[in-house]
């Protein structure tokens, strides 16, 4: 591929295409491949280099595929568009999240997105005001498959909660460092552990049930 090609718009752009069945972004190698035939077969005088190689189709289609694996895949919107902010979508829309029930409540929680479902969490109670997710990290990033820690913090004013949460991939490090950290000190205090609810999976939710959830949360808010 000549410098032209890299300069000013990405010439890979229009070639890629949201799968919505493998649900991930697609490269059209055969668009590609038949785009860069027509341009080749119009200026086949001037493809070879200093050393007389002649770029082929094959290195072109190569070049793409690197392409694909290395370099940011542009955003696009779909017409099933999603997005994380309640009470904002339209007919035919959809947006991904956790859904919790509890006393006759439904409400949702959106930051357990934020977590692989497939971990295993421990709820970490007794927390003090010293302690952030950073505090949570180092006490708990010894065990090979700790993957996230996190100390709950109140929206009004950010301060903590006195809990949080820690996950691992592996059940075995999950269950070594309940036993062991369990009363251990972190920051100020000797912290309290115990599994957290993890029958927590999201789901994707329509605009009815959007305007639903909307409403219990300014419900919730007035309450309080």
């Amino acid at each position: 591929m000549d410098a032209s090609q890299g300069a000013g718009n990405d010439p890979y752009a229009p070639f890629y295409y949201w799968d919505a069945a493998a649900g991930k972004w697609e490269f059209d190698y055969d668009g590609f491949y038949r785009s860069q035939n027509a341009q080749a077969s119009t200026s086949a005088a001037g493809s070879s280099s200093s050393s007389g190689a002649v770029t082929t189709n094959v290195d072109l289609v190569q070049q793409a595929q690197q392409s694909a694996a290395y370099e940011p895949k542009p955003e696009r919107k779909s017409a099933n568009a999603t997005t994380r902010i309640a009470g904002h979508l339209e007919k035919g829309q959809t947006r991904e999240t956790v859904i919790r029930r509890a006393a006759g409540k439904m409400w949702e929680d959106q930051t357990l997105l934020d977590w692989d479902p497939t971990h295993k969490r421990l709820f970490v109670g007794d927390l003090g005001n010293d302690v952030h997710d950073d505090t949570l990290t180092r006490a708990f990033m010894k065990y090979p498959s700790f993957s996230k820690a996190r100390v709950v913090r109140k929206k009004s004013d950010g301060k903590s909660k006195g809990y949080g949460f820690v996950a691992f991939a592996d059940p075995e490090d999950f269950l070594r460092a309940w036993k062991e950290m369990d009363g251990k000190y972190i920051g100020s205090r000797p912290c309290r552990l115990k599994k957290a609810n993890d029958n927590v999976q999201p789901v994707q939710i329509g605009a009815r049930k959007d305007r639903l959830l909307m409403a219990n949360a300014r419900r919730a808010q007035s309450a309080s």
